[in-house]
């Protein structure tokens, strides 16, 4: 905002300046290519103006129409997520990289969803493999807040309707649910 303030003080003083320069000179010559000259700062003052109203109106409708995923760990029985859309677009080719435990050779494998409409959610199961063979006993008491002891991060990545690639970061474990969006 001080720019601003800066740029069209000096371009009203500038404007002056010429305005008045010409008027007590007999030149007509002088006084015309004041005018013009006067002119043309007002013609780039708009056009900045107009610039940003331009990307501004255009991050608003970005934002209008990209999709937000939410995701809440489910409990009841087996573990798994529950993936909502909770922004205004649809979402594209959902995946969920694999999440490995620290210090281990266990890790998380989650499908993924083709597919996900503004405000719709699906449930995704939490499996737990060894050297891509499925380990029956349940390693997901990481992610339980009860039984958890560190963070687990876990990583959207899903396509927009523009197939704009968009990553969201999750911090699942010690009792909260942290998010990170990034654009």
């Amino acid at each position: 905002m001080g720019n601003k303030k800066l740029v069209f003080t000096i371009i009203t003083l500038t404007v002056v300046y010429f305005c008045l320069s010409s008027l007590f000179s007999s030149n007509s010559e002088a006084m015309s290519s004041s005018v013009v000259f006067a002119t043309l700062l007002i013609l780039i003052w708009y056009t900045f103006e107009t610039r940003n109203i331009y990307l501004t109106t255009k991050r608003q409708v970005e934002l209008q129409h990209k999709p937000i995923l939410a995701i809440e760990l489910q409990e009841e029985t087996s573990l798994s997520l529950n993936v909502t859309n909770v922004g205004n677009g649809p979402a594209f080719n959902i995946e969920i990289p694999n999440v490995p435990l620290e210090q281990s050779d266990i890790y998380f494998k989650f499908d993924s969803i083709s597919f996900l409409r503004a405000g719709d959610n699906k449930e995704i199961k939490i499996k737990n493999f060894r050297e891509e063979r499925k380990v029956a006993f349940p390693f997901d008491a990481h992610l339980r807040p009860k039984y958890a002891n560190k963070e687990v991060k876990i990583t959207l990545k899903f396509n927009d309707v523009e197939m704009k690639k968009i990553e969201q970061k999750f911090e699942l474990g010690t009792g909260k649910l942290s998010i990170y969006i990034n654009h």
